[in-house]
């Protein structure tokens, strides 16, 4: 975070909500931008930067649903972070303000210690955010003068970015590296040239990185989430895509393009845009299987991890939730000559010769 104090515009009709505001914030050392309409809001925020909005719901003239339609409509700040604050907790409502583009929510009365850890969690998705646009902007100035040494740095920092996402994963860095190299892998294998391999090498890993803007109590959750939660979870392909739009730099744009539709499945039963066979982008379809694999090899909070050979059975024959009309059927077939390599991947081992070259038939599982 910079020096300057984070800036907060809660919007609430009541004043006494705002004076709750006020005192519980700038307690911590934000700086409280009181709104009493969401007209106010609109016309604050036309002059004066803020960070995060927190946003009432239930106002007169202009309730925070229109507020919200009208942010998310404006370029700038379609990507400004919004937490609803409400006394409604139904379904519908709840379903409402995520449409409407909310990123998280406070629940009336007002619990300190949630709302505190809310908005530390998306003042740190939104320092995130910045912080890879100032890159990208500087990448764009510099790109007639860029050296070696600025394409390795560039490298590192992407890779760090990512490890910032998904910090409360031990396993990040590992992670990280085995699915640049699957996803190479299968790349080759596929018939990619030589510098679409390489851009997909590095954008891969980029494509949870919209995680970062999921709530920890989601993200973390032991156990299965429930239909609200599912509904929240998923909108991490729109915010990584929202994260890495916009660059000149051919790395962050294939890294949108998984981002974004990863979890699209060639059947047509994917998300967010339930796109199907060639409509899904090659490198989203690549790390979706890639993905899936590394996933089921991993311990994850709600799983235990599977052997190579389960994992593989389960990809290619199916276990009910994992289907193989979700592939690519191309990609698949290649994948069940080469599953020997992902797991010497998983393993730490890159065997020569590998990738790129498999015509052997399928290994009998």
């Amino acid at each position: 975070m910079n020096d300057q104090k984070p800036r907060i515009l809660c919007v609430d009709d009541e004043s006494l909500n705002l004076q709750l505001y006020k005192g519980i914030l700038e307690n911590v050392g934000y700086t409280v931008i009181p709104a009493t309409s969401g007209q106010q809001a609109l016309a604050t925020l036309a002059r004066e930067p803020a960070d995060i909005v927190i946003l009432d719901l239930m106002m007169p003239e202009m309730d925070g649903f229109t507020v919200l339609q009208t942010l998310r409509s404006n370029p700038a700040t379609e990507n400004l972070p919004v937490i609803v604050a409400t006394a409604l907790s139904d379904r519908a409502t709840k379903l409402q303000a995520l449409e409407s583009g909310a990123n998280d929510f406070l629940y009336k009365p007002l619990d300190r210690p949630e709302m505190l850890l809310r908005v530390r969690n998306l003042l740190k998705a939104k320092e995130y955010q910045d912080l890879l646009q100032t890159f990208n902007q500087r990448l764009q100035h510099e790109v007639l003068h860029k050296t070696q040494e600025l394409r390795l740095s560039y490298i590192e920092t992407v890779h760090r970015l990512v490890m910032a996402s998904e910090f409360k994963d031990e396993d990040t860095g590992d992670h990280i590296s085995r699915i640049s190299s699957y996803a190479r892998c299968l790349g080759e294998s596929a018939g990619l040239a030589p510098q679409q391999c390489e851009l997909l090498y590095y954008a891969s890993p980029m494509h949870d990185i919209g995680k970062i803007g999921i709530p920890d109590q989601i993200l973390c959750k032991e156990g299965p989430l429930d239909e609200t939660e599912m509904t929240i979870m998923r909108q991490h392909t729109e915010i990584g895509a929202r994260i890495l739009k916009d660059s000149s730099a051919p790395i962050l744009q294939m890294a949108e393009s998984i981002a974004l539709s990863h979890h699209e499945r060639w059947d047509g039963t994917g998300y967010p845009q339930g796109l199907s066979g060639n409509a899904i982008p090659l490198p989203a379809r690549i790390v979706t299987l890639v993905d899936v694999y590394d996933a089921l090899r991993m311990r994850r909070p709600y799983k235990q991890p599977f052997d190579h050979r389960t994992a593989v059975s389960i990809i290619l024959q199916g276990d009910g939730r994992t289907r193989p009309e979700h592939f690519d059927p191309e990609l698949l077939s290649l994948f069940s000559r080469l599953h020997p390599c992902f797991d010497a991947i998983f393993n730490g081992e890159i065997p020569e010769g590998c990738c790129g070259s498999i015509v052997s038939e399928p290994e009998a599982l």
